[in-house]
């Protein structure tokens, strides 16, 4: 009786990690559908994400360009261009910042500071 016994505990170990082994590898199956399933749903956001950063990209340069040439004038405006970088959809607003304060920094410059006598 002792080896059918020793014969019977082997055979259930060996189930067991077999049954061990098969769970592993559904619960694996499982998290990996479930991990493509969330990379789809964040490849969508992203995608309807840039169309409306695009359109607020542009209804904001186009009012710090207004603002900008209603602040220092035409010809300051067409003075300083945007960079290359700063034209592409969704760096617009950036440059036109940088443009603006570029401007403002000029004319600073350009006026007389406290310490200078003013005739």
């Amino acid at each position: 009786m002792g080896s059918i016994e020793q014969a019977a505990n082997t055979i259930l170990k060996h189930r067991g990690v077999s049954a061990m082994f098969m769970f592993l590898t559904i619960l694996t199956a499982s998290l990996q559908i479930e991990v493509n399933a969330l990379k789809d749903r964040i490849a969508t956001m992203r995608s309807s994400a840039d169309a409306d950063l695009f359109a607020y990209d542009a209804r904001v340069a186009q009012a710090l360009e207004r603002l900008t040439r209603a602040t220092f004038g035409d010809a300051a405006f067409q003075s300083t261009a945007l960079p290359p970088a700063f034209r592409q959809p969704g760096h617009r607003v950036e440059g036109e910042v940088y443009r603006f304060i570029a401007l403002g920094d000029h004319l600073t410059a350009a006026l007389p500071s406290k310490n200078q006598f003013v005739r």
